[in-house]
């Protein structure tokens, strides 16, 4: 989980939608302006959405709503074998000026979060993303009829509900700000009770909640962003090894070559002789 907002928009300018094809990797903790289609192809996937969990098993077409937290979690699934997702996102400025009625549609109306695996997304998910990817003459044209196509088979099969004005949990805004702060503090030392009683919650209920809404504890999340930036300073610096794990928060040497070795696969030597290679 290198970020929570995806702040930089997705696609191209003038052109607000984007597409996604993704054999090996997952998707960390995160939420953006645009809506999504995240469908499975292949395998079965740990997907998280707005603290809801699905074992998400081929096939299985997801919307997920703008500015909703989600993430797509991949490690159990390379036991089990190949796996293949495929992501849409777009804005709903792709769909008309303000006041256009298939604009309207989507910003008045509440997706279904799972959508049925109809032949409709099946096929055309995949043909839009090759096509976005293709960037062959009107491709522009082709991919914003897919997504039209799409968003009117919701209409047709009633696949959503009423929209409430939503109103986002104390507990994502929880576990942003805990987020936050470790990202601005990793190379110090902290521990979860003090990170519980700087927002006034008991030390589980904070881990709870932060292992529900990122599919990390707190403390793996802290590591991982110690270890992102240990990865910077190895490839950037000439530091020493054990002055890049000092300076990133790991006060035991051989502690930061196991925790390196785990999450990143190779050891800190390896990784800074392979970027230079």
């Amino acid at each position: 989980m290198d970020y929570i907002h995806e702040s930089t928009p997705h696609g191209e300018p003038g052109f607000s939608i984007d597409a996604y094809s993704e054999r090996v990797y997952g998707a960390g903790y995160r939420y953006h302006e645009e809506y999504e289609l995240l469908y499975i192809a292949e395998g079965t996937l740990n997907i998280c959405i707005d603290g809801v969990n699905y074992d998400a098993k081929a096939p299985t077409v997801f919307f997920i709503d703008k500015n909703i937290p989600h993430y797509v979690d991949v490690s159990a699934a390379r036991e089990k074998g190949p796996f293949h997702w495929y992501a849409i996102l777009f804005n709903s400025s792709v769909l008309g000026e303000n006041g256009d009625r298939c604009r309207s549609f989507l910003e008045e109306k509440s997706i279904n979060t799972v959508l049925p695996p109809d032949d409709i997304y099946l096929e055309l998910i995949p043909k839009l993303q090759e096509t976005a990817w293709g960037h062959e003459p009107g491709y522009e044209f082709y991919c914003k009829a897919m997504l039209m196509q799409m968003i009117g088979h919701i209409k047709e099969t009633n696949g959503y509900e009423e929209r409430d004005k939503k109103i986002y949990p104390d507990a994502f805004s929880v576990v942003n700000r805990i987020v936050d702060y470790i990202d601005n503090h990793y190379n110090e030392n902290f521990s979860i009770i003090e990170l519980a009683e700087i927002n006034g919650y008991s030390p589980n209920y904070l881990s709870n909640i932060f292992k529900r809404y990122t599919g990390e504890s707190i403390v793996q999340y802290a590591i991982g962003r110690r270890l992102n930036a240990a990865c910077y300073l190895l490839v950037e610096t000439d530091k020493t090894i054990s002055e890049i794990a000092i300076s990133c928060g790991f006060d035991n040497i051989s502690y930061f070559n196991r925790a390196f070795l785990k999450r990143i696969g190779t050891t800190p030597g390896k990784y800074r002789l392979n970027a230079k290679k």
